[in-house]
């Protein structure tokens, strides 16, 4: 399969989730065909594309998107079909880094405005946002803790309580 856009893509155990410039698509792992596309008009975004350099996080049965601004979309994984869609809710955040899932969460992190936002999976409620004066770069969840680099070489650590569970 060729497909004629930049594609961001995050590998589950059996497929791949990509997102692209006009939306989302899963790929078979296995034939490598293409599965399901949701288009930015099924995703509800009337081509504000905010989504096009954001990676899904694959938080079974899910497929979610979280957006630089705090959108974020649930997608069912076998189907595609939308579950959730919540619009911007953060002013000051942007550059997104790649987001990752903890049980019925999920975590992302902000490049510039150092913030940690923790969403729920799948209604993409916001549990719990919050400030750093670092530019935060990547997330690693490990026992239920949430480690997240920063650019100043930085290591933050945070114990299970930081998702809200």
């Amino acid at each position: 399969m060729v497909l004629d856009q930049r594609l961001f893509v995050t590998i589950s155990d059996r497929d791949v989730f990509g997102t692209v410039a006009s939306g989302v698509v899963r790929i078979s792992g296995e034939t490598g065909d293409v599965v399901w596309t949701a288009s930015e008009e099924a995703l509800g975004v009337g081509g504000q594309r905010w989504f096009a350099q954001t990676p899904p996080v694959v938080a079974d049965p899910w497929v979610v998107i979280a957006g630089d601004l705090g959108e974020f979309v649930a997608m069912d994984a076998t189907t595609g079909a939308i579950v959730s869609n919540r619009g911007r809710r953060l002013e000051k955040q942007l550059r997104g880094r790649p987001a990752i899932s903890y049980k019925n969460r999920i975590a992302k992190c902000f490049e510039f405005g150092g913030g940690l936002a923790i969403y729920t999976a799948p209604e993409g409620d916001l549990v719990r946002f919050v400030e750093h004066k670092w530019p935060l770069w990547d997330l690693k969840e490990v026992d239920g803790r949430l480690f997240v680099s920063t650019g100043d070489g930085v290591l933050l650590v945070y114990d299970e309580s930081i998702w809200g569970l």
